[in-house]
């Protein structure tokens, strides 16, 4: 799966959001979406997705225009995990898991044993199996975020756009987030994933592009791009970009000097 925007600008209610923003996304790489708030990152994630309709410019999924694609087959092509999703019924995990895989099926027919496996080895992967019995709206808000990744992942799409997945996670979910994220680039899949942590970044990334006021401020290799001057003019902050020894070699890590 290859994303690629030209020219992309969009507006809400005549305030720019967007501005001429130029990208390519492609398989196999893990990109990190940085930007400080109201930079326009979701923005930029519902408009790929097609969600977001007025926008000017041309976003191409493969070598096809987003605007001659069904929702369906962009589905089939693309997954997304929101930032926030409410359910009014208290689903099963399994349940909502399973509705990942809506858009490779009719309405007609019930769920594939081949579906059913990719909801299995979906909430395997995320650790989720001993909840798959439990009602959606009985978890603890990381613990639901972790099954709408498990969605995403069932959904079996070359693609996934993950908006701000680790926000509500705690520290070793976010991080086993972020490490099966980096083994499904790994496989081939482009996985997009926005956050406001310039370390995953760096440790997780091959690719990082920075949103600034609606505009690409840098984008390339995560090693290049994210950098202390980068850190002081994205998020008005002193920060320093090292590295810390650990068992396995060294690390990258921002730390905050001031």
């Amino acid at each position: 799966m290859t994303v690629r925007v030209e020219g992309l600008a969009f507006a809400y209610h005549g305030r720019p959001v967007l501005r001429g923003v130029d990208l390519t996304w492609g398989d196999g790489q893990l990109v990190c979406l940085l930007g400080a708030n109201g930079a326009g990152k979701t923005t930029l994630f519902r408009c790929v997705l097609g969600l977001q309709t007025g926008y000017r410019g041309r976003v191409w999924l493969d070598d096809t225009d987003l605007a001659q694609r069904s929702p369906r087959d962009i589905a089939r092509s693309i997954a997304y995990l929101p930032q926030t999703e409410r359910s009014a019924f208290n689903y099963t995990v399994a349940q909502v898991a399973l509705m990942g895989t809506y858009p490779l099926t009719s309405a007609l027919i019930g769920p594939r044993p081949a579906q059913l496996a990719r909801v299995r080895a979906a909430l395997d992967q995320l650790g989720l199996t001993h909840l798959a019995e439990r009602g959606f709206q009985e978890l603890s808000g990381g613990e639901r975020q972790s099954v709408l990744v498990a969605r995403a992942l069932a959904q079996s799409s070359g693609g996934l756009l993950l908006d701000e997945p680790t926000a509500s996670l705690d520290f070793g979910n976010g991080w086993r987030l972020m490490t099966t994220a980096r083994r499904l680039a790994d496989e081939g899949r482009l996985v997009v994933v926005s956050t406001h942590d310039p370390t995953l970044a760096l440790r997780f990334a091959d690719h990082v592009t920075v949103l600034d006021e609606g505009q690409v401020l840098a984008d390339g290799p995560a090693d290049q791009v994210v950098t202390s001057a980068l850190i002081e003019q994205v998020y008005k902050l002193t920060a320093e970009v090292t590295t810390v020894k650990v068992e396995t070699g060294l690390v990258p890590v921002v730390v905050p000097v001031e």
